[in-house]
């Protein structure tokens, strides 16, 4: 009878794929790179008041940014076209809160390395999850 084993490697990569199974900054940055880039939009977000707990209130923007850590364009919601859907005001309100905040905190203070790492990334404002502390 075989028995399904894990190395350690496989339990931790699993561990940290449950955090977020979305596809973000995580296959281009490090740990501890993706959480200071992300931390600093978190500090300049501000969660809408009366946001209902809704796991699907999850705004996920792309940003592009030059080396001084500016925005080289706009932001951009990838789900654009459910901020237009009447039934999503919720969602509409989250993402442009989403915008405004890295409008807000740019320049970012980004690594002196690696610009092709983060260049371009994919941020998720989950307003669950912060409100959750």
């Amino acid at each position: 009878m075989a028995q399904d084993t894990k190395s350690i490697d496989d339990a931790k990569d699993e561990e940290y794929e449950s955090l977020d199974s979305t596809d973000t900054l995580v296959d281009k940055l490090t740990l501890s790179e993706e959480d200071a880039i992300r931390s600093q939009f978190l500090r300049c977000w501000s969660i809408p008041i009366g946001m209902p707990e809704d796991d699907s209130l999850v705004v996920k923007v792309k940003i592009s940014l030059r080396q001084d850590g500016s925005l080289m364009k706009p932001p951009e919601v990838t789900d654009h076209q459910r901020m237009n859907k009447p039934s999503e005001k919720y969602f509409k309100v989250l993402a442009e809160s989403a915008l405004r905040a890295i409008r807000i905190c740019q320049p970012l203070r980004v690594p002196p390395t690696g610009y092709e790492k983060w260049k371009d990334l994919q941020l998720n404002f989950d307003a669950n999850e912060m409100l959750k502390g």
